[in-house]
């Protein structure tokens, strides 16, 4: 994971690798992510179904990083979900920062 700070407007790349218990490489069977703002509460993007495979790069696309009000720096949240059938799942969190950049909007 090395999303730390994408500059408003820019499309941004997340990868994400899963492992079983064993710690290899896994497939699910299932998988979504959204996006929140952490400050507001307000949600940038739905659940957002992925083709699963055991490691994914997600395009988080410039319509999601677009500021939410006037702040200089603000806080998203890509929440991920993956199911390996009825019983098993994994979550996992991964907070970057969003620069508003003041010539853009």
């Amino acid at each position: 994971m090395a999303l730390k700070q994408i500059k408003e407007g820019t499309t941004a790349y997340l990868t994400v690798a899963f492992t079983d218990k064993a710690g290899a490489p896994v497939a699910p069977s299932g998988l979504t992510y959204r996006i929140d703002d952490l400050a507001s509460g307000t949600e940038v993007l739905a659940d957002t179904a992925v083709t699963p495979g055991a490691s994914v790069e997600i395009t988080l696309p410039p319509s999601v990083h677009v500021p939410i009000g006037n702040a200089r720096t603000q806080h998203r949240l890509v929440t991920i979900k993956a199911t390996y059938g009825a019983d098993d799942g994994i979550n996992a969190e991964y907070e970057y920062e969003l620069i508003n950049l003041r010539g853009v909007s």
